[in-house]
């Protein structure tokens, strides 16, 4: 269902900013940006929605442990209230209706589970406020940019921006009133931009060969300019997670310490699989012993086993035992604010050089280099538990370095 009276997004912004001008040609500045947000309901252009006919908060289980017992509870069938024979009064009191039901299975099914019936609506399979208008977003930054207007053949311009970017957009839990606070994955902290224009001073009208029609004619009307980016990667989100560490940064690698084979610490997760075998134990068994504390194992009861019925010991457990089962509250953030992707180092250039045919036409040879010296960046990583690549890095997020020659005439 959909409010169509929803109320409207609006936004509020501001900036301050202070100039002190150096000389003739270069101006320093110092500025604030910010902005608010609210009533959102469309955000990266999906709805924001809000689940109606939700399962109460106290039949979720919550903890460290995997809770096998609650999910199969709340999985289990049982006769079905809404079967469509309980409702054949309206065969002849409401024909349109009783027809429509017919063709839903939600009503023609004899059984029904149990966390079905236990949800608020249980008549109303997946209801939904279509377009939840509670969303908000707050943007700070800190900007300092240095500027030299072109003068004497050149040109640049600096600038440096720290920035939070943080939204609420999400829950947490499909019971929750509230949506929470989490960094946007378009959130670049810091920001490095710079980017700068030369003209060589040779030939007509420079400093040098001014007066050699034909020498300057062959080495004047040269000019190179750039462009160079570095800023932080992008966030990426996080599954629902069993994590038994003290401190969640320790999931972060150094930035020197990043590969493409483990972007972060994957190893801290007891319910990553990437490097357990059914018939070889011994890599997946010597990392468990050294994240998961044999008090977990003791609380974890009797799931473990071929059958899920024996005590758990670090000889029997599997990666499917630490990770939370259905109905399980999330017990980890949706993401991080320092677990990001590569950040963008990139340098872009260009080369022009410019012929004069006559007085009034021109020809222009341009040279563009984009992504000049090919630096990679690197995608986000793999973030399913189940999957071989967790923690790795399988594809390239830019474009590799692009040659582009052009010539234009001018008249």
């Amino acid at each position: 269902m959909t409010d169509y009276d929803w109320k409207r997004s609006r936004q509020h912004r501001w900036r301050l900013g202070l100039q002190r001008q150096l000389s003739s040609s270069l101006v320093v500045e110092v500025a604030h940006l910010g902005s608010y947000t609210d009533h959102i309901a469309i955000f990266n252009g999906t709805n924001i929605t809000r689940r109606l006919d939700i399962l109460p908060e106290k039949y979720w289980a919550s903890g460290l442990v995997r809770n096998n017992a609650l999910a199969n509870d709340l999985n289990q069938s049982l006769p079905n209230p809404f079967n469509i024979n309980n409702f054949a009064a309206l065969q002849t009191s409401n024909p349109v209706i009783y027809a429509d039901m017919r063709t839903n299975g939600f009503f023609t099914n004899s059984t029904i589970s149990k966390s079905q019936l236990l949800r608020l609506y249980p008549q109303a399979n997946g209801l939904t406020e279509g377009r939840d208008p509670s969303g908000e977003q707050v943007y700070n930054d800190l900007e300092v940019t240095v500027t030299k207007r072109l003068s004497q053949g050149y040109s640049f311009q600096a600038s440096y921006i720290w920035s939070s970017n943080l939204n609420r957009t999400t829950r947490l839990n499909e019971f929750d009133d509230f949506l929470v606070w989490t960094p946007s994955n378009t959130s670049a902290p810091h920001n490095l931009n710079a980017n700068f224009i030369y003209e060589f001073p040779f030939g007509k009208g420079r400093k040098f060969l001014s007066g050699n029609k034909w020498l300057g004619a062959l080495v004047g009307g040269w000019q190179i300019s750039g462009i160079y980016a570095k800023q932080s990667g992008r966030i990426y989100g996080t599954g629902n997670w069993f994590y038994y560490g003290d401190d969640l940064r320790a999931i972060a690698k150094e930035t020197k310490d990043q590969t493409v084979d483990a972007w972060f610490n994957w190893q801290l997760f007891p319910g990553a699989s990437r490097d357990y075998s059914a018939s070889n134990r011994a890599a997946y068994e010597a990392r468990i012993r050294q994240i998961v504390p044999e008090s977990v194992l003791q609380q974890m009861g009797n799931i473990c086993g071929s059958g899920n019925n024996q005590a758990c010991t670090y000889t029997n457990v599997t990666p499917t035992n630490f990770q939370p089962n259905s109905f399980h509250r999330r017990v980890f953030p949706t993401s991080l604010n320092w677990l990001r992707s590569h950040g963008r180092n990139q340098f872009d250039a260009n080369l022009l050089r410019r012929f004069s045919v006559t007085e009034r036409k021109t020809l222009e040879f341009r040279l563009d280099l984009i992504n000049a010296f090919n630096h990679v960046l690197w995608d986000t990583p793999n973030t399913d538990i189940n999957s071989s690549n967790f923690g790795k890095v399988t594809q390239q997020w830019n474009t590799p370095r692009w040659i582009q020659f052009q010539m234009r005439f001018m008249f």
